[in-house]
């Protein structure tokens, strides 16, 4: 019977190593998680102020994808060579269309 108890206490220690050092690598993942996400609205922003669309549907798709994650678009984040009138009717556009 002791014998079983040993073996008990040895495994309980393993699983609790083995939980803290996974508790240790989700702290990790998640700091990474929010570096990569800083990153990434870094970027959306550097490409909405020069200008840079890729896809179909032009700047909208960079402002919709501040606004998912959590971001505001402000006339100063858009590109420089648009006239107010033309950010407001961007940030309207986008705004119709999510």
């Amino acid at each position: 019977m002791w014998e079983n108890l040993d073996k008990f206490k040895d495994k309980l220690k393993y699983n609790k190593n083995l939980i803290d050092e996974i508790e240790k690598e989700q702290t990790n993942f998640s700091k990474d998680l929010a570096e990569l996400s800083r990153i990434k609205i870094d970027f959306l922003y550097k490409i909405l102020k020069v200008g840079f669309d890729c896809r179909n549907k032009g700047l909208e798709w960079i402002i919709h994808m501040l606004w998912n994650l959590g971001q505001k678009v402000l006339y100063i984040n858009l590109p420089d060579f648009l006239d107010k009138k033309a950010k407001i009717f961007l940030v309207e556009r986008a705004k119709f269309d999510q």
